[in-house]
């Protein structure tokens, strides 16, 4: 009973703000990387967020979400001929995590979130392996440790 009690805990504001800055950090390797359509598509997903946390009525309906979703996965498999290479999963996830910052609202909703961080952390170095790259994904998984410990 009490693990179902904590997994319907509202997500605190703080932790919101910090998946959303680390989603948004997250993004930004991408660019150049990834289709730009992709990226837009994430980023305005992030940015719904943000404004939702300001107007919490602007969060869309659960009714909304799932074919929004489910046009988003279609259109990432159509753009890469319903192959899941390294572009078309790494264009998927950054999807995804916008989509699941819209609909979490829960602690376990948090949780998904900065696991699918996580495999973002390391998309990037499937395109190229530099230092810059690893100092810059060392620093957002210690943010990412502290989203956990504060989740």
């Amino acid at each position: 009973m009490k693990q179902e009690q904590k997994t319907a805990e509202k997500t605190p504001a703080i932790l919101t703000k910090l998946l959303l800055f680390s989603s948004f950090l997250l993004v930004l390797p991408h660019i150049g990387q990834l289709n730009t359509l992709f990226i837009v598509f994430s980023l305005t997903l992030l940015l719904w967020r943000a404004l939702a946390m300001r107007y919490p009525q602007c969060l869309p309906k659960k009714i909304l979400l799932l074919p929004t979703a489910v046009l988003l996965v279609l259109f990432v498999l159509k753009e890469f001929n319903m192959s899941l290479g390294r572009d078309a999963s790494s264009s998927l996830l950054i999807i995804l995590i916008g989509l699941k910052m819209l609909e979490g609202q829960s602690k376990r909703d948090a949780q998904a979130v900065i696991y699918i961080a996580f495999f973002i952390l390391i998309t990037p170095f499937l395109f190229d392996q530099k230092i810059t790259q690893a100092l810059y994904s060392l620093a957002l998984f210690f943010i990412l440790l502290i989203a956990l410990i504060v989740n």
